[in-house]
């Protein structure tokens, strides 16, 4: 039944979006920053000829040593008169001079920038310092943890680092300057993953040199490294970090020659404790190619340098038995510790000298006339926010529904109702009309349950990155077209279409672009809490959302543990884009509707919940990439009954991986049809029981079950009556509502 033309749609948009951003400041486009500071012809090739001495240095190329200093500085460093950057600058030429005593270092210099809240003035400020360093001769890299910041210094750089998430790990397939790909030594084949993606080519949303969003295409980074920081007492040591993470990446079908080219970097843990930072430093001993040393936690870099001393930079060959050679240094340090490091500086230049194996190489000569946008295809027109929400507008039901589902879901979270949520859908739809099919099914069972149990949608649009397929969203016809402004269209279309149902709607956020086009129309969304600038994302949003921790206990991607600065409830500012698909500076004041999504791991369900319990509340995802439907019925039986014996307290709800049918369908490019009803992504074990078996199907499409992962219709809703019996059987235990979570 067609809904009524709300008279006054604005409104009610205005109601349901951007109720957490306070406001969105003007952001000034790179080309004007260019224009404002420009650089000349020497300073370019300035940054080709340093990025040639890089790339020969990690390929193997070149005997030299990579020496990547990070000072950090305060009032105290300034002279009398002097200012920040001066300062800077002033220690960058000491750092410079003490390197040119030593043909064998190629010195990199990281500007700390004073300001990290995002501002016009900042990126002029970064651009400026970027500038003067190359001006002076000096070689200048950056640490990139967003995707706005490029535009407007990459031209300037002879390095990046970015952290191994998947929308950074897009931004390094368009990267023009030699990057690395930073995780955790605990983690070293996540790191790999990484890396085989930033050598891919990508669509992706992003934002041009005029300011304005874009569909990016991307040639792929065959020169990405990893880089590996160190963990505490008790961590992987390096050395075992670096073979697995060179393992990982022959087993991923990676060439040899990419494996040589692979690094990886130890950061000085907290080296409070000499011994224990000493221990974490020997593994540096064995094939590692890029290292990190810091004064983390207040300690000395000599603590660290003393070991790394010891590495011979000739190492292994690369792909060998020990992997890749030691090939550089990272120092970290505060600049009243200069003299100090100068010092060292001395040392690994002697220990350079005394491991090279022969002379150097000849450098490469580059050809490009031009040091940005060298891995970028094209830059295509994306469609502004404001004209499909124009095109396809939301109706005065859909604006009820919305807020009415946005506020039971709040005081689900937030514990105050006594009910469970319930995420229901499939990870990675394969058509619209299956969808709205699941929905018109899901209605009837959210109605019979809506007092104990709040029923969302998961509409699985874009999927991960790396994936055959895009999804919906990314290549809407399948056919590697990457038509994404019809993919929005279509994704919209969709998200009406389910609130029609009156079925609540979530989706998953990769980067900070997509919820212009929805968030009017959701009342859930789900980002991974290992990417600060999507947390960032979530302190804005204006429904309730869940973030993906990466394990248990709660971690980032470096693989420190969740802190107050990752909390979306505190005030915010990240870079995005206005409704207008114009940049801005996005100010955002904080949701406090938030949980976390807890992935299923080993771990029995009441010890990952109990792993959990002092983080927020918890939201348990049920499935994975390597569940089968049983197992996902039984951890969700496993989880009902510790919440009807009102021993989960922290437990807010769960998610399921679910559709008509049960398990999974390949995604089939070209155009060939895809069985309606089946997710995309996952192993296929079998129909959904009482069900034919659809045209063109003979048989299950893959015969191990222990891959499969989504439940079927029939299964789907007797979880969902499983929850609500839970909640029943816990208001007999605890009373009328169940007991309030204290964070």
């Amino acid at each position: 039944r067609a809904l009524p033309r709300s008279t006054t749609p604005r409104r009610h948009q205005v109601m349901s979006s951007d109720l957490n951003v306070e406001s969105i400041g003007a952001l000034i486009p790179p080309s004007c920053v260019f224009e404002e500071l420009p650089a000349d012809l020497a300073v370019y090739e300035h940054v080709v000829a340093a990025r040639e001495a890089v790339l020969s240095i990690l390929a193997g190329h070149s005997d030299r040593f990579l020496l990547i200093l990070q000072p950090r500085l305060g009032p105290s460093d300034q002279a009398d008169g002097e200012s920040a950057a001066d300062a800077a600058l002033r220690l960058a030429a000491d750092a410079k001079a003490a390197c040119d005593a030593h043909p064998q270092l190629q010195l990199l210099v990281l500007p700390t920038t004073t300001d990290t809240t995002p501002s016009n003035e900042a990126l002029r400020s970064l651009r400026r310092s970027l500038l003067a360093l190359n001006r002076h001769g000096v070689a200048a890299a950056a640490a990139f943890a967003d995707t706005i910041t490029p535009q407007y210094v990459s031209d300037l750089l002879a390095y990046a680092c970015v952290p191994a998430s998947s929308a950074m790990c897009e931004l390094v397939s368009g990267l023009s300057m030699p990057a690395g790909v930073e995780g955790s030594a605990a983690e070293p084949e996540r790191v790999a993953t990484a890396l085989g993606l930033a050598a891919q080519s990508h669509h992706f949303l992003g934002v041009s040199s005029a300011g304005l969003c874009g569909i990016v295409e991307s040639t792929g980074h065959p020169q990405a490294h990893a880089v590996l920081h160190s963990l505490p007492a008790g961590g992987n040591k390096l050395a075992d970090a670096a073979a697995r993470c060179s393992t990982a990446l022959g087993e991923g079908g990676l060439s040899g020659g990419r494996r040589a080219c692979t690094s990886a970097c130890a950061s000085a843990c907290d080296s409070a404790c000499a011994s224990a930072c000493a221990s974490a430093w020997v593994a540096c001993r064995t094939a590692v190619q890029l290292a990190e040393a810091g004064p983390q936690g207040g300690g000395r870099p000599g603590l660290a340098l003393d070991a790394l001393l010891g590495a011979a930079p000739g190492g292994a060959a690369p792909g060998g038995g020990g992997g890749a050679p030691l090939k550089g240094l990272r120092v970290d340090f505060e600049a009243a510790q200069w003299e100090e490091v100068k010092g060292r500086i001395e040392e690994v230049a002697g220990a350079v000298s005394a491991g090279l194996s022969g002379a150097e190489q000849a450098r490469r000569r580059a050809t490009a006339q031009t040091t940005d946008n060298l891995r970028i295809r094209s830059v295509r027109p994306l469609l502004p926010p404001a004209i499909l929400t124009e095109e396809l507008p939301q109706l005065a039901a859909h604006a009820a529904l919305v807020l009415r589902s946005r506020q039971q879901l709040g005081e689900a979270i937030r514990g105050e109702c006594g009910k469970l949520v319930a995420l229901v859908g499939p990870p990675l739809l394969e058509n619209d009309a299956s969808v709205v099919e699941f929905a018109a099914r899901l209605s009837a069972v959210a109605a019979e349950v809506s007092d104990t149990v709040v029923v969302v949608l998961r509409c699985g649009l874009a999927a991960a990155a790396g994936a055959a397929w895009g999804g919906l969203l990314k290549d809407p016809d399948r056919d590697r077209s990457f038509r994404i402004n019809e993919g929005l269209r279509r994704a919209r279309r969709l998200l009406l279409s389910v609130g029609a149902l009156g079925v609540p709607a979530a989706v998953e956020f990769g980067e900070t672009v997509t919820p212009q086009y929805f968030a009017d129309l959701l009342s859930w969304a789900s980002v991974s809490a290992e990417s600060r600038p999507l947390s960032n994302l979530v302190a804005g949003l204006s429904m309730p959302a869940g973030l993906r921790a990466a394990g248990a206990p709660l971690q980032r991607e470096d693989g420190a543990p969740l802190s107050s600065e990752d909390d979306p409830s505190g005030r915010a500012d990240f870079y995005g884009v206005t409704a207008h698909g114009i940049a801005g500076i996005v100010h955002a004041t904080g949701n406090r509707d938030c949980a976390t999504l807890l992935p299923r791991s080993s771990l029995s369900a009441a010890a990952a919940i109990a792993a959990a319990a002092d983080s927020r509340p918890v939201v348990v995802e049920c499935g994975g990439a390597e569940v089968s439907p049983a197992a996902q019925a039984q951890y969700l039986r496993e989880i009902a009954a510790l919440v009807g014996e009102g021993k989960a307290p922290a437990v807010r709800g769960v998610s399921l991986s679910s559709h008509l049918l049960s398990g999974h369908q390949p995604a089939r490019l070209g155009g060939e049809p895809l069985i309606h009803g089946l997710s995309v992504g996952e192993p296929c074990r079998r129909l959904a029981r009482g069900q034919s078996r659809p045209r063109g199907m003979s048989r299950p499409h893959c015969p191990n079950a222990s891959r499969c992962r989504c439940l079927d219709w029939l299964e789907t809703a007797a979880a969902v009556r499983a929850l609500a019996d839970a909640v029943k059987k816990a208001a007999g235990v605890g009373g009328t509502k169940r007991q309030k979570h204290t964070r």
